[in-house]
């Protein structure tokens, strides 16, 4: 006779489904309780069955904004059985995945992709060389224009609208879309706006932010990842006229004249201006826009002050003007390597 309780018994697929389905259908009624949230929480833990059909869900959050809000789990998080699970040693990120999950009305929209077979948007690459700038038109009206040496990441669907900036600086002018705030991912910083105009540049650990017209609200996040479930802390807001630099906390911000904002975004008519800037910043950027190294002999000369454009690429006519001009040795060690030296 067989013991009935040796028996390992495989999950009913059809019936997760039908079960998941009848989730789907709670969620888009509005947000679930403390206690529905850790319902459904027991759920997703009976099987590995469950919790794979929660990831493959997973793959699609991305696409909605529900995602914002509800990674939001701060009234969860005060529920003293949810306190339970995370204390009993729920993994961090399952616990995101499932409480999260919980509150997202997005599993119904899966469910459509999977019977239809058609796959969640892919995002769309753009790059620059070094030196180079490129205009980009998306789909939803917004326009992009990507500095020397950068990367964007773009994801855009009827629900959402996400740029991940991957590498450099970018300028972006955003069609206003009240349904869907554009948000722009840079390092562990998170810009978002409904529609204006605002400069976003990498730096080491934090986030350069310029705004030309309307308002953005900036954000820091605590994962140092792109994903756009990880939570985010909001740290204020930026007005036109306005840069600031941030990244777990404000660094700095400032209000600057029109006419030093058109010289710090010249840029993107290929022109670079200074206004009696130190030699550093110059020779920064003359190895940031062409890949040529520029040494100091004397490190005085780094806070000797420049003013003068020129174009983006024409670097040489600098080196020309240095030696005529400022006082300043040129010395070419190889085409990618320039010594500076008292004349």
């Amino acid at each position: 006779m067989i013991d009935k309780g040796k028996i390992v018994y495989f999950p009913d697929l059809a019936a997760i489904e039908a079960e998941a389905a009848a989730w789907v259908a709670h969620f888009d009624g509005g947000p679930l309780s403390a206690e529905e949230a850790v319902q459904f929480q027991e759920w997703v833990s009976r099987s590995p069955a469950h919790r794979e059909a929660i990831i493959q869900f997973g793959e699609l959050w991305s696409e909605f904004d529900q995602l914002r809000y509800l990674t939001d789990t701060a009234a969860v998080k005060h529920d003293a059985k949810a306190q339970t699970l995370r204390k009993n040693g729920t993994p961090r990120r399952w616990l995101a995945v499932g409480i999260a999950a919980s509150f997202v009305g997005i599993m119904a929209v899966g469910a459509v992709y999977r019977e239809s077979a058609v796959s969640p948007p892919e995002p769309l690459y753009y790059n620059t060389a070094v030196g180079e700038q490129k205009h980009i038109a998306l789909s939803d009206g917004s326009t992009v224009v990507l500095n020397t040496n950068s990367r964007i990441a773009v994801e855009i669907s009827k629900k959402r609208r996400d740029v991940h900036l991957i590498r450099g600086e970018a300028y972006f002018n955003v069609a206003h879309d009240e349904q869907r705030p554009f948000s722009v991912y840079a390092n562990n910083g998170l810009v978002r706006d409904v529609g204006t105009a605002f400069n976003v540049r990498l730096l080491r650990g934090a986030v350069d932010v310029a705004v030309t017209s309307g308002t953005i609200e900036i954000s820091s996040r605590d994962a140092k990842s792109d994903a756009v479930w990880e939570p985010a802390t909001r740290l204020g807001t930026v007005k036109a006229g306005q840069t600031v630099v941030f990244g777990k906390t404000i660094k700095h911000m400032r209000q600057i004249s029109d006419a030093d904002m058109n010289r710090m975004l010249a840029w993107r008519q290929g022109i670079l201006i200074y206004a009696g800037d130190p030699l550093e910043k110059v020779a920064e950027d003359i190895g940031r826009y062409s890949g040529i190294e520029v040494d100091f002999a004397d490190p005085k000369l780094r806070d000797r002050r420049i003013g003068g454009s020129v174009k983006i690429g024409q670097f040489n006519a600098v080196f020309e003007s240095l030696q005529k001009n400022f006082g300043v040795r040129v010395e070419w060690r190889d085409s990618k390597h320039v010594r500076l030296s008292p004349s």
